[in-house]
């Protein structure tokens, strides 16, 4: 299994700004110096779903991951969080990632990170949320867990 970077669709609807949009098929791909906030819902694997974050999840953006760790109209299922792409996040992620975990803990399975930089990998730490979700230094290791 590769890393791939993470498609999506930008249109401006309100004066906030240009929002992006979940994109669940193959997806125009951004140039490289664009860092958006994206996410998306990936395969399964041996019924684990695999969503792939990148860029900065913050407040403004928290809505993505959240759709892409539990999209909506879908069973909830395990989930392994690949968070390679992640460049920067909040405490406002660190609240989707534990919402997520408790919703997905209810639905008798189990939120994993994987692969986080070192610099997303401190977040959770201080608050003690590294003991409730696991958390892998390669998205095989999050898998086989």
């Amino acid at each position: 299994m590769r890393n791939e970077p993470c498609g999506v669709l930008t249109i401006a609807v309100e004066s906030h700004g240009p929002i992006l949009v979940l994109i669940r098929t193959h997806a125009a791909r951004l140039p490289s110096q664009v860092d958006p906030h994206a996410a998306r819902p990936g395969p399964l694997v041996d019924g684990i779903r695999i969503a792939t974050l990148c860029g900065e999840i913050d407040h403004d953006g928290r809505d993505i991951p959240r759709e892409a760790l539990l999209p909506t109209g879908e069973p909830v299922l395990p989930v392994v969080a690949d968070m390679s792409g992640v460049t920067f996040m909040d405490s406002s992620a660190l609240d989707v990632l534990l919402r997520a975990s408790r919703q997905i803990s209810r639905a008798q399975g189990r939120l994993r990170i994987a692969a986080p930089a070192p610099s997303v990998r401190r977040v959770p730490a201080p608050t003690g949320a590294d003991t409730v979700i696991g958390c892998h230094p390669t998205l095989a290791d999050a898998l086989n867990a």
